[in-house]
């Protein structure tokens, strides 16, 4: 984990813990019976960074079988920061090519030209201003002309193909364009 943690306020979660596991998480007691000990493993892997009791709803105790209602809130990393992290700021001067997916999600694909036949790209989500994927490809033809062929994490089962040369491409950088041009 590379970011700070917060608590995630929205989503308090209300659970009914034995006394042991209660007061072993907000009082800091060792529990009494070690049987407890599987229970509270259990709700620490639940929450893999942590805490807080709601301090805006006091804890219910049930005496007559030994549990205690508590809502918590727990730790998340801080999205955010990873936000702002992946804001649009790159030197678009850097890159080869651009290809504009005007469909319905307004996609942008940057691409740079890393070997004989290999590409890096960036796919750029211009509705959240927000970078979402790198990924590298190869440049491929089909019907004689130049697409790169595509594959991200989050994609489907198949490879994606973007073209090369498109009304909705444009080339930064023609020298590298170019040189993989000319080899067909």
């Amino acid at each position: 984990m590379d970011g700070k943690l917060i608590l995630d306020v929205n989503n308090p979660i209300t659970m009914k813990l034995s006394n042991d596991a209660y007061y072993y998480f907000f009082e800091g007691e060792d529990p009494l019976d070690e049987s407890s000990l599987d229970e509270i493993a259990e709700i620490s892997a639940m929450f893999e960074f942590g805490f807080e009791p709601d301090e805006n709803k006091p804890p219910k105790i049930d005496t007559t079988n030994g549990t205690v209602e508590v809502t918590i809130i727990p730790y998340i990393e801080d999205l955010k920061q990873e936000q702002e992290q992946n804001t649009l700021e790159f030197n678009e001067s850097m890159w080869d090519g651009v290809h504009n997916d005007g469909g319905v999600f307004p996609w942008m694909f940057y691409f740079k030209f890393i070997g004989l036949n290999r590409v890096k790209i960036a796919q750029i989500n211009m509705y959240f201003n927000k970078r979402l994927n790198d990924c590298e490809g190869e440049c491929v033809w089909l019907n004689k002309k130049p697409w790169i062929k595509y594959k991200t994490k989050e994609s489907h089962k198949g490879y994606s193909y973007m073209p090369i040369c498109s009304p909705r491409t444009t080339i930064l950088d023609n020298q590298n364009a170019q040189e993989f041009l000319v080899q067909e």
